[in-house]
């Protein structure tokens, strides 16, 4: 017995035979214990049959057992044999274990190399060779840290590894590429030897695409910064000096202001647009009703306009552009949902089973404007840059949702898409 469950006979008398259970075939043990000292009826082969039992260290272990039972004067009495499973079903099950693992080895994607703490490669897959474009016994006669490259020393004199440790490293291949690999390493033993599992997965599209995507912001930023200053700056003295001569040629400075103002619109939306195109932040819980009424705040607005809510929702998305995408919208609404100032108007934010709308009750978009209102410069007022709803679309996307002009019996209804 000791042998077999690490137990000595003096410890196992007087003990419940649970205790050589699994914890997870305890309740089916239960269950065939009540039956058959109610009915009778024995649930397995008492013959024989292979079970897994407990040993006193934690692990488990493969059994034959037979039962039997006799009735005695005291009560009922069942015995149990255990003995080890044969050495040809052990071996069966090693061998179909070891194929098994072999097969994965073989044909997984990613990259997998064995080596020893020192650095030196025991095994590789055929992945490795094909990521790596280096052959079998190239990767074997390399130590693992020469085939990191110099640029991950950092990583590689992390000797010895610990279970666990992961890093991107760029790698040179063979034929002098470079590829990106997200690595990661656990212990195992290897012929009865202390080695390390390093795993690759290849990364480089993913990291090609952030980086790419880094650069574009870096554009982007510069383009803000001559768009805020080197334009703006200009125009706010040319917008100065129109006001100190209006008194005296009013007629024509109207005019020189009514274009100098329209510039400035032009400039916010366009830097507007431009920073719309940036990354978004780590996306966070928004509360629907919360950001409308900020946005709200945010509009300027004339006459009998008034905001409704219809419901709440969360979604997760960028706080601060979401709000832009409301503010654009309500002042889409208040803009163009009147004939004339003095008209009273009702928006209405409210849920859908997918997202949430933006609605008025004005006089709605022409047909004819309909497929083109979300076209960059598309404007049916006199005034304006005609940009406000394109920005709302590039907001949209950046989520991931999408943004449609609804059927509305009267006014104007911007369904998004959650």
């Amino acid at each position: 017995m000791e042998s077999l469950f690490g137990y000595t006979p003096e410890e196992l008398i007087g003990e419940s035979v649970e205790l050589l259970v699994p914890a997870e075939f305890t309740d089916q043990h239960h269950a065939a214990m009540a039956r058959y000292l109610d009915t009778g009826t024995r649930h397995l082969d008492w013959d024989g049959v292979g079970l897994v039992a407990q040993h006193r260290d934690g692990h488990t272990v493969p059994v034959d057992v037979s039962l039997s039972d006799t009735e005695t004067e005291s009560g009922r009495l069942l015995a149990a044999t255990f003995r080890t499973q044969s050495s040809r079903e052990s071996s069966e099950r090693f061998d179909t274990h070891r194929a098994f693992s072999a097969s994965v080895f073989e044909n997984v994607n990613d990259a997998v190399i064995v080596a020893t703490p020192d650095g030196e490669v025991l095994d590789a897959n055929p992945a490795t060779s094909d990521l790596l474009r280096r052959d079998y016994a190239d990767l074997v006669a390399t130590p693992v840290f020469e085939l990191l490259g110099d640029e991950n020393t950092e990583f590689g004199l992390a000797v010895p590894f610990e279970d666990g440790d992961s890093a991107e490293v760029t790698v040179e291949r063979g034929d002098g590429d470079r590829v990106v690999l997200d690595l990661s390493v656990a212990d195992i033993m290897h012929e009865g030897e202390t080695a390390y599992l390093l795993t690759g997965r290849d990364v480089t599209d993913r990291v090609d695409r952030e980086e790419e995507l880094a650069r574009q912001n870096e554009r982007l930023d510069r383009f803000t910064s001559i768009v805020s200053h080197d334009l703006r700056n200009p125009l706010s003295v040319a917008h100065a000096n129109a006001h100190l001569v209006a008194d005296d040629r009013t007629e024509y400075i109207d005019d020189v202001l009514d274009g100098l103002r329209d510039m400035s619109d032009l400039i916010d939306d366009l830097l507007t647009l431009a920073r719309n195109g940036e990354i978004l932040r780590e996306r966070e819980p928004v509360t629907l009703e919360s950001v409308a009424r900020d946005a709200w705040d945010s509009v300027d607005r004339e006459g009998d306009v008034t905001l409704e809510l219809d419901g709440d929702t969360v979604v997760e998305g960028d706080p601060d552009r979401i709000e832009q995408a409301l503010v654009n919208l309500f002042a889409n609404a208040v803009t163009h949902g009147r004939a004339d100032a003095t008209e009273p108007l009702t928006v209405t934010v409210g849920t859908t089973d997918d997202g949430f709308y933006v609605a008025d009750d004005g006089v709605g978009i022409p047909a004819e404007s309909a497929d083109k209102v979300f076209e960059h410069g598309h404007t049916t007022a006199e005034q304006g840059t005609g940009y406000g709803l394109s920005i709302v679309s590039e907001i949209i996307g950046a989520h991931g949702w999408g943004i449609s002009l609804a059927d509305a019996e009267t006014g104007t209804r911007f369904e998004v898409r959650t």
